[in-house]
């Protein structure tokens, strides 16, 4: 039995491929797999390629070949719109064929990789900036993920938003004491 992981991204996706005792077969990098960044066209390249490298990988593995039993894909945006979503479980459906297989927002993945699935709190600030947790009665409460826009409070993004105000609130004098960033920027 092997069983791929995805985590994609609006920055990256990351494959994972293992079998059954959880020994890693296979990794790759892969481009963005976003719908909002990627597009249809690019998220089924994306996918596709992926699986298609994954399945080499499953072959290459294995002696007889094996097959990959099931797949879970921790997707961007998820969840957040149901045009994106019925767009992204086609796309998903045409890449994996009849692989059974879950489709998460891509925070929920990470809580699950983290914390082994466990009752606990994942906090994600990277490209965006959101957090999922689940309590010990199997409550799950998300919060974040509206982009740049709206609210992205930790993002790399936002950072550096941060840091430019800054830097032009010195600059202009409006706040008199220029510290180590001003220099820095």
């Amino acid at each position: 039995m092997n069983f791929l992981g995805v985590d994609a991204g609006g920055t990256k996706a990351q494959f994972a491929l293992c079998d059954e005792t959880g020994r890693v077969l296979y990794t790759a990098r892969r481009p963005a797999m976003s719908l909002p960044h990627s597009g249809e066209k690019g998220l089924y390249k994306a996918l596709s390629d992926g699986m298609a490298e994954a399945r080499r990988a499953i072959q290459a593995a294995g002696d007889p070949p094996a097959q990959l039993t099931a797949a879970c894909i921790g997707m961007p945006c998820w969840g957040e719109s149901t045009r994106g979503d019925q767009t992204v479980v086609r796309i998903v459906k045409e890449c994996l064929s009849d692989i059974p297989h879950l489709i998460c927002n891509d925070v929920q993945a990470a809580w699950a990789g983290s914390l082994a699935m466990q009752p606990g709190i994942n906090m994600v600030a990277g490209t965006g900036a959101m957090a999922f947790g689940m309590d010990a009665h199997g409550n799950t409460a998300r919060c974040g993920g509206w982009g740049p826009r709206y609210a992205d409070e930790g993002s790399g993004y936002w950072l550096g938003l941060r840091l430019l105000e800054l830097f032009c609130k010195q600059s202009d004098g409006r706040i008199p004491q220029r510290g180590a960033l001003y220099q820095l920027v």
